[in-house]
């Protein structure tokens, strides 16, 4: 007979498992078929109960030609043909027939590291989740990253924004390569950055807070930064790549996680979160941007990531917006500037393809056309959208806030007269002073 490897669509294989899978040392080989899992924690995979009653995923399945492979696929094709509703898919299929024939039937009838005896006469291997990798666990927890291993292959799981989000969760790793290379090298080939640490004042007045309250400034905190970032790359003429941003909360389709945690995963907080877990991915559809780890990617030419400036930005006395004449390796800039001022300040640096800015959260100010500001705005009320909630128990039942906190809309803004640019609409006095001002926080 013959051996099969099949995988998703939504997949990108990194290595060449079949060293691994043909092993005889290894479950794989030994076992009737292998499948990886939903697992999201390594610790559980090694020391629990190897992630067996944990939803098996059908994404990656390694069968050998044994007469226990074909009696079960057998068994799972006459399940596909009489579900049970019109919602059971393929995978509820296969996780309902498979233990069905489980003995006991809630458990196995011995394990071996990952390869798992149903009975006598059939057994079957649990794909390591580290190296058989699903989307939390590769993208959001990291986990093969921090323990030093390369998967043979990613698994597009546990995301968010439709396709939009499992393409840019590639792009982020560098595991994408249908990109044309006009994409790393386009037209003019200028683009900007910036750094989104948040302001040691920020980071003060959020270390009183609960991981859940940190994650919604942090995330008011980006979103400020970013719709700033787009301006200023508007009015520059330049493509934004968006930095990568630390969350302060996992995220999940289910109920509260009062930890920040999914429950059974081995996150740490706070990590580096995949970008669809702080915007809707769709929105951004039309907008020219392009992934944190872009400059990284052997596609981009030399000339295009070896010339960056440094964009220095920094508080500006009431009514001031001049700086330091730029150099063409760095410039020196003042908070809330006007694109025509921005544009005037950085003529130096019009050469250089990657400017680099040190913060945006307060360098924009507004586009000098009213017109422009008006459709900015716009664009920006759908991008700047989130498909998240936030529920808490109240006294009178539960209270839900539907995405994160917008900044302000540029139109209307008084740059001359408005001074320099406060945190306090993030934060109460209170916090910004260091008091404690909640409950068991």
């Amino acid at each position: 007979g013959t051996e099969v490897l099949v995988s998703d669509v939504d997949t990108s294989w990194v290595r060449d498992p079949r060293p691994f899978l043909t092993d005889p040392s290894q479950a794989p080989a030994q076992a009737d078929f292998s499948v990886s899992t939903d697992c999201l924690s390594n610790k559980e995979y090694e020391t629990g109960d190897g992630c067996i009653n944990r939803d098996l995923n059908t994404g990656v399945l390694h069968l050998r030609s044994t007469n226990q492979t074909i009696s079960f696929l057998e068994s799972w094709r006459d399940g596909l043909l009489q579900p049970r509703d019109k919602f059971e898919n393929d995978q509820g299929v296969f996780n309902r027939v498979l233990r069905a024939r489980l003995r006991p039937r809630h458990g196995v009838q011995a394990r071996n590291g990952s390869l798992v005896s149903i009975s006598s006469k059939f057994s079957i291997s649990l794909l390591p989740v580290t190296t058989f990798a699903g989307g939390h666990v590769f993208f959001a927890q990291q986990l093969p990253q921090r323990l030093g291993q390369t998967p043979f292959v990613v698994h597009t799981t546990y995301q968010f924004s439709h396709v939009n989000g499992k393409r840019q969760r590639l792009r982020e790793h560098g595991l994408w390569y249908r990109d044309p290379p006009e994409y790393y090298n386009p037209a003019g080939s200028m683009f900007i950055t910036f750094d989104p640490s948040l302001p040691p004042q920020l980071q003060r007045a959020m270390a009183q807070l609960s991981l859940i309250e940190k994650h919604m400034r942090a995330a008011a905190f980006y979103r400020l930064s970013v719709r700033n970032a787009l301006a200023v790359a508007q009015a520059l003429g330049r493509i934004l790549i968006v930095p990568a941003f630390q969350c302060f909360c996992d995220r999940w389709w289910g109920n509260a996680l009062p930890e920040c945690i999914i429950p059974g995963s081995d996150q740490v907080l706070p990590y580096q979160c995949p970008m669809d877990h702080l915007f809707y991915l769709p929105h951004w559809a039309d907008l020219p941007f392009r992934e944190h780890s872009f400059l990284d990617n052997p596609g981009v030419p030399p000339h295009v990531r070896d010339s960056i400036a440094q964009v220095h930005v920094r508080s500006a006395p009431r009514r001031t917006s001049a700086a330091p004449p730029s150099s063409p390796s760095a410039a020196v800039v003042h908070e809330g500037l006007t694109d025509a001022q921005l544009q005037a300040a950085l003529s130096p640096l019009n050469g250089t393809h990657v400017l680099n800015f040190t913060s945006t959260a307060m360098l924009f100010c507004r586009f000098e056309k009213h017109e422009e500001n008006i459709a900015f705005d716009q664009r920006m009320e759908i991008v700047l959208k989130a498909e998240v909630w936030f529920c808490a128990n109240q006294p009178r039942g539960r209270s839900c806030t539907i995405g994160y906190d917008r900044p302000p809309p540029l139109s209307g803004v008084d740059c001359a007269s408005r001074g320099p640019q406060k945190w306090s609409d993030l934060f109460t006095v209170e916090q910004l002073e260091g008091k404690k001002v909640c409950q068991g926080c």
